[in-house]
């Protein structure tokens, strides 16, 4: 594993409709990134069925210091699901990862290098903008300032 050090957290939220194989496998890619993440925020959005529970279960198990589980009493949908799980990361950089996708092993280790030196939304927009990145959407949401850079292959949220 390399370090830029810089720490982010992967957030990733799912319902109870997802293939436990491909939410595992989706969790796994970002669990083995070159550069690890120091926090994996996994959102359950509402009850899970007891295929999802156990792969949960198992991520606990082999990365007990990194996965914290966030359980939504009901589904609620994409939206509520991410800004709990925004409200619940310790750090300011966040990977946004789907339950079903599988990330390539250097994902976030180039995105990283995007914000490395960066302290501001604004610096780090500007960067981004340079490699024709633009983005997505900004929110606020009380004293948080939370901005959403998506491409093709990736999005990253940074929450301030």
């Amino acid at each position: 594993m390399r370090s830029l050090d810089m720490k982010y957290s992967v957030l990733m939220p799912v319902y109870r409709k997802e293939n436990p194989f491909y939410f595992y496998r989706a969790a796994l890619s970002m669990m083995k990134q070159s550069v690890s993440p120091d926090e994996f925020v996994l959102v359950c959005d509402g009850p899970l069925t007891e295929e999802l529970d156990a792969v949960i279960r198992k991520l606990e198990e082999t990365w007990s210091e990194q996965v914290k589980i966030v359980r939504l009493p009901e589904n609620r949908g994409i939206g509520p699901a991410l800004a709990a799980g925004v409200e619940s990361c310790r750090n300011n950089l966040i990977a946004r990862m789907d339950s079903d996708d599988i990330a390539c092993p250097e994902r976030c280790e180039k995105q990283l290098v995007q914000f490395r030196g960066k302290r501001t939304i604004r610096e780090i927009d500007n960067k981004l903008k340079e490699s024709g990145i633009q983005a997505k959407h900004e929110i606020y949401s009380g004293e948080k300032e939370t901005c959403v850079w998506a491409s093709e292959n990736w999005d990253f949220l940074l929450s301030m």
